[in-house]
Formats: structure tokens, sequence, C-alpha cells
């Protein structure tokens, strides 16, 4: 695991942390890579990373993506491996 997967792990815990927070771009990479989120749904994060004031509708989308991450990766950390 390199620096790309600590950033990853970052962007994850933050969001479990807080729903409300903004993922980190490595988070968003992998999850667009791995087809858990639409290009509009990565644009939109993306978009909102680093803003501090977004509308209610900003907020709550980012919140149903943050969770849909979640999910996904939660999902693929309970596969065994091999």
């Amino acid at each position: 695991m390199g620096i790309a997967s600590h950033l990853n792990f970052d962007g994850i815990k933050r969001v479990r942390r807080d729903p409300t927070a903004s993922m980190s771009e490595a988070a968003i990479d992998h999850a667009s890579a791995r087809g858990w989120i639409t290009e509009r749904e990565e644009n939109l994060l993306l978009d909102t990373k680093r803003k501090r004031v977004f509308s209610l509708k900003q907020a709550a989308t980012r919140v149903r993506i943050n969770q849909k991450v979640l999910r996904q990766f939660d999902a693929g950390a309970r596969r065994p491996s091999g």
C-alpha cells in the first residue's frame, strides 16, 4: 500500500466520522475508478470539496454519495481474500 492508499483511508475515515465532510480526492478517484459513483457524483464531490458553505441540496447530496461510497468500501472490506 502506497501513499494513494493512505490518502484513500484518510478520506474514508474523515467521512465516517462526519458524513457531511469532504472526501479526499484520492478516495473520490478510487470510488470513481471502481464504478461506485457516477461521473456526475464525482463532479459534485470535486466541485464542493473545498467549499465551506453550500446549499441544503448540495449538502444532502454529498451525504448520500458519501454513504454510498462507505457502503461499497465496507462491502469490499468484508470480502474474503484469496
